[in-house]
């Protein structure tokens, strides 16, 4: 398995954009070494998606259903996800990290975000953030797949919590990007 994803640029894409990755046919793995290091692979490729590993398929609809990929809580584990800055994780999958620590402005993000998906659609696997704005007492969550991008109000920021923004992009050439010059 580790080998059809390492010659797949599709498989490695899939992966990088998921919401949650499930590892099936545990049962049949002779090594959890081997498994450890499809484990490791996974997350050299998304480190935000969480693992379940389990057999014969079987995950309960409640653990595919409700995964919260929306929720603003996750801005803890995005964050730690993020703290790495630029990440190549393969020929195929990179990944930015971009955080700023003063208050965005929603109309310069909409001018970045659509630029963006304009200009790089077909190389942005998956946008994900949570973003503090100028004047909003509440996050602001964004989520995006190629030129799909979405934003709505999450929860508000906590009193004395630092209202920062992180957003992480994963595609396919970023790197030549510049996206943390241009973003913020």
């Amino acid at each position: 398995p580790l080998g059809l994803m390492r010659r797949r640029a599709e498989a490695e894409k899939q992966v990088a954009v998921s919401d949650l990755v499930i590892l099936n046919k545990v049962d049949l793995s002779d090594s959890p070494a081997a498994l450890e290091d499809v484990s490791r692979a996974v997350e050299a490729l998304n480190a935000t998606a969480p693992q379940l590993r389990t057999s014969h398929a079987l995950v309960g609809a409640a653990t595919l259903l409700h995964l919260r990929a929306y929720a603003s809580d996750s801005a803890l584990e995005l964050r730690r996800a993020a703290a790495g800055g630029a990440a190549s994780h393969s020929p195929y999958v990179s990944c930015v990290s971009l955080e700023s620590r003063a208050p965005l402005r929603l109309d310069a993000l909409q001018s970045w975000l659509r630029a963006l998906a304009e200009d790089r659609s077909d190389d942005v696997y998956r946008i994900k953030g949570v973003l503090a704005l100028r004047g909003e007492p509440r996050r602001f969550i964004v989520h995006g797949v190629h030129a799909q991008i979405h934003g709505f109000a999450g929860s508000e920021w906590r009193d004395g919590e630092p209202r920062a923004s992180s957003l992480v992009v994963i595609g396919h050439r970023l790197e030549g990007l510049r996206l943390d010059e241009s973003f913020a």
